[in-house]
């Protein structure tokens, strides 16, 4: 008996018709090269309906970019130029301005001058991440005015207060709030809803504690290398460097002595180090900075981070924290 056989290219039909249903938009594209290799445009040989419609329709098969947007910017061009050169899957998110839609775009090169695009749209996921950075930025501005309420309010009690001890015990208070506020203002000015510019926070930081140490004739130094954590760390790090600088105002330099505070901040071997270093009295019997508050408090934050905490004192105090960098170390192309 006789097989059955398929008909011709019935199977190339069949991928051709699942190519076309798709709600994602995928093309075959040829690069255009100038004389010296370099990228300068790309034709559509082939695409899907969902591609084209992108670019204005079926009319947009076989024609380049360059003809079909004159507006592409140059460093659309570098981008396609570094991704064939390197010659491996790429992927970035893409806003195309003038539809007013973001697409995952996936890019395999198969060959020097041959490259498979796929563009998924994201728009709705995009426009709910703007609308929840919207939330998340008006939830920061309002901590931010409690929390100043909240040192409004412990300050007023510091002044009406006619014990010495308790004036000082709220005006630390005072400080390790407005630490967490500080974090907070940043958050809402910068619009990030996750991470914090940890420098340039230890830098705001060290100015405000600086304004009063300075009228105790100390200065305070930062030495920070740039570091990016996340917000939630940014609170329990900028509390802890408040508590070390506190402490070290207090006691290295009881009035009428005066001297200076260098802070420290590097990275480096997946940890993060924090240092707080005087030129004063030092620790003497390992007790005087040990039992209050402050460094218990430091302790315990650093405890809970799975951090340790050194003292050396020699010609002073160095305290130094260090951390487990929790950066997952993941990057993202950006394309504008």
């Amino acid at each position: 008996m006789a097989r059955s056989r398929k008909g011709p290219g019935r199977e190339t039909e069949r991928r051709i018709e699942l190519f076309d249903v798709l709600r994602e938009g995928v093309a075959l594209c040829e690069m255009i090269r100038d004389d010296a290799g370099k990228v300068i445009d790309y034709r559509i040989r082939e695409a899907n309906p969902a591609y084209l419609r992108g670019l204005g329709g079926q009319s947009a098969l076989g024609k380049t970019i360059g003809e079909l947007r004159p507006d592409v910017s140059e460093r659309w061009y570098a981008l396609w130029h570094r991704i064939m050169e390197a010659g491996k899957p790429t992927r970035f998110d893409y806003e195309d301005p003038g539809a007013k839609r973001w697409y995952d775009v996936h890019i395999t090169p198969l060959s020097r001058d041959e490259v498979v695009q796929l563009y998924i749209d994201v728009t709705q996921r995009k426009q709910t991440e703007a609308h929840l950075a919207h939330l998340f930025n008006e939830l920061n501005h309002r901590v931010k005015n409690n929390l100043m309420m909240v040192t409004a309010m412990l300050s007023m009690q510091a002044r009406g207060t006619q014990e010495p001890r308790v004036r000082e015990e709220l005006l630390q208070a005072v400080d390790r709030v407005q630490s967490i506020s500080d974090v907070h203002a940043i958050l809402y000015k910068t619009g990030s809803t996750e991470t914090v510019q940890f420098d340039a926070y230890l830098g705001e930081l060290c100015r405000r504690l600086g304004t009063a140490a300075a009228r105790r004739g100390v200065e305070i130094r930062l030495e920070a290398q740039p570091l990016v954590v996340a917000s939630e760390d940014a609170v329990q790090m900028g509390i802890i460097v408040n508590e070390l600088i506190t402490n070290a105002v207090k006691h290295a330099y009881p009035p009428p002595k005066r001297g200076k505070i260098i802070v420290g901040l590097d990275a480096g071997d997946d940890a993060i180090r924090l240092s707080v270093r005087d030129f004063g009295q030092g620790l003497p019997a390992g007790e005087a900075r040990e039992s209050g508050l402050g460094m218990r408090l430091v302790r315990q934050l650093v405890k809970a981070r799975g951090g340790e905490v050194d003292l050396a004192s020699d010609g002073g105090l160095t305290a130094t924290v260090t951390l487990p960098d929790r950066a997952d170390g993941s990057a993202e192309v950006q394309v504008s």
